[in-house]
């Protein structure tokens, strides 16, 4: 039980974690696409003869739909920004602070109203509780379904 409320519990940073990755890696394709894109209007490739099924003809499409996916991801973003704000425990405010939003434990310790000492203290036992989970969670789970099924 501890287990899976401890997954729970932080289970929102690692999906935050995961957007704010994809949004990189879609903003990586976006600009790299519209170099792209520039280079067959503007640059080097302007002369090449395109058809419809080249790559080169669907870049704006392309384009088009990278930006909508930016969109979506920060949306979502956006809504996980709005629900850990809901999070009345500090700890995962620490957690929030310090590796969502990128600040330093100082300044999680002055937002939070704690001491630098305290606030390190929390992130750390976050830190611990969240690689354990990592490491033991599964293991934890199974043993948890086998000792519920030895009792039936």
């Amino acid at each position: 039980m501890m287990a899976k409320k401890l997954r729970s519990t932080y289970e929102w940073l690692e999906q935050y974690l995961n957007v704010q990755q994809e949004i990189r890696l879609l903003e990586w394709n976006l600009r790299r696409t519209k170099l792209e894109l520039s280079r067959w209007e503007d640059g080097d490739l302007q002369h090449v003869e395109t058809n419809e099924h080249s790559k080169s003809s669907h870049l704006e499409e392309t384009i088009t739909e990278l930006q909508r996916q930016i969109d979506e991801d920060k949306e979502l973003l956006s809504q996980l920004d709005e629900l850990v704000n809901t999070f009345d425990d500090t700890i995962s405010q620490i957690v929030y602070l310090h590796h969502c939003k990128g600040m330093t434990l100082e300044e999680v310790a002055e937002a939070v109203g704690y001491s630098y000492g305290q606030t390190r203290k929390y992130h750390a036992e976050a830190i611990k509780s969240m690689n354990f989970l990592d490491k033991f969670g599964d293991v934890l789970a199974i043993n948890k379904r086998s000792r519920k099924a030895s009792r039936c």
